[in-house]
């Protein structure tokens, strides 16, 4: 598999959690090697823009990425949470 299309899966997964109901779990399945995915996620401010950001990194084949999304915020991940993740 090329990295490209690594990357897009894990993209996929990470974009996949963040439409989740239920706060997602800090570990997930590597959609690449299939070892121990770790997530996190965190609430901050750009300006007067309420964002968030998904990092994740892979204890088995070290795959690692960060993401940052702006407004709407998950449900789970509440305005509370800006500035304290």
């Amino acid at each position: 598999m090329t990295a490209n299309a690594d990357a897009e899966k894990l993209q996929d997964m990470l974009h996949a959690l963040t439409t989740e109901k239920e706060r997602p779990a800090e570990t997930q399945r590597c959609p690449i090697c299939g070892g121990q995915l770790h997530v996190y996620f965190g609430a901050y401010k750009r300006d007067k823009r309420d964002m968030f950001g998904v990092v994740a990194e892979c204890d088995e084949c070290g795959v690692a990425m960060a993401i940052d999304y702006g407004e709407p915020l998950p449900r789970w991940l509440r305005k509370d949470d800006i500035g304290n993740a």
